[in-house]
């Protein structure tokens, strides 16, 4: 009946919800969910005072699913329900929804006594982008357990708050590599220009993901028409995904002086590497990169070969 989209279906579902057999009634939850009917809200939010905490939790999350902003005080109200469950799968719902009138509620989940609940209001948070929350997240960069600093850092850099840079510039240290690669990720999405050098010198992480996160951070940074020593020397990391992301970052930096590091870089093993540093060429407008670009036509790789040859046309149309 779940996966109907006929008004009787709901309407037995509704029946059903009432149901003395818990299971029944909360599998009927779960099922209107899935229906997403708006229609089914007032059963539902009824369904958050019952005394089952398996039907307050399928409520709870069928509310989420439907995404109304109509059941957002109700699903506050479970934020102080006695269930730990019951309360973090409101806080998910409430993410679901998206309604900032929520981010309050929200933030005070932040200090609830369950890890849980303060993860899902974490990432609810996230959902919601609203720079209330931006100081509240960025203290719990900080936090002892690894995976709310992971989610802290995440739901940053959803907000694209510039407060957070800051805390994300010292995650870039933190003892988990998972969480200084989303706080790399985070200040790529913020844009803030202040983050330059602690992104120049996260490229040196012994970790390849992070440095991977921080090279592409660096390429998304606005005003930064300079590419950082770091950035280049990253040509010839050990790792290629690491090379293909520096080639890639140095294409959005489009600095001439960088030039003669991608021409070098054009003999790179891989091909996908290659691939991005004639991309990168591309998009400088010297003749040194215009001699490299002429060079990558004798490329083994055709796909290579194409782009240099597009590139070229370009210039000479200009």
């Amino acid at each position: 009946l779940g996966m109907t989209e006929d008004t009787a279906s709901r309407t037995e579902l509704e029946r059903a919800l009432k149901d003395s057999d818990p299971t029944l009634a909360r599998m009927s939850a779960w099922a209107l969910g899935e229906l997403q009917d708006k229609g089914s809200l007032p059963v539902l939010v009824a369904a958050l005072e019952a005394g089952d905490v398996g039907l307050r939790k399928a409520a709870a999350w069928a509310l989420g699913a439907i995404e109304d902003p109509k059941a957002v005080s109700s699903l506050v109200s479970r934020l102080k329900d006695r269930s730990p469950e019951v309360r973090a799968i409101a806080a998910s719902a409430l993410g679901d929804i998206e309604d900032k009138a929520a981010t309050p509620a929200l933030i005070g989940a932040l200090n609830d006594a369950e890890l849980g609940v303060r993860r899902e209001a974490v990432e609810a948070l996230g959902k919601m982008e609203d720079a209330r929350a931006t100081e509240p997240l960025a203290r719990l960069l900080l936090d002892s357990d690894e995976a709310t600093r992971l989610s802290a850092a995440e739901a940053l850099g959803h907000i694209d708050d510039a407060k957070a840079v800051p805390g994300l510039i010292r995650a870039l240290r933190d003892r988990s590599a998972e969480v200084r690669a989303a706080a790399a990720n985070a200040l790529g999405q913020i844009e803030d220009a202040s983050a330059a050098e602690p992104l120049a010198a996260a490229v040196s992480d012994p970790d390849h993901e992070v440095r991977t996160a921080a090279i592409e951070a660096l390429g998304n940074l606005e005003d930064l028409h300079r590419a950082p020593a770091a950035l280049v020397a990253a040509l010839k990391d050990s790792n290629r995904e690491v090379r293909k992301a520096a080639a890639e970052a140095l294409a959005h930096v489009s600095d001439p002086a960088t030039a003669g590091a991608l021409g070098a870089a054009m003999k790179d093993e891989d091909i996908e590497v290659r691939r991005e540093v004639v991309q990168a060429l591309s998009e400088m407008e010297s003749s040194a990169a215009t001699g490299f670009l002429v060079a990558a036509m004798k490329d083994p790789d055709a796909e290579v070969r194409k782009r240099a040859a597009e590139a070229l046309g370009e210039r000479r149309e200009d």
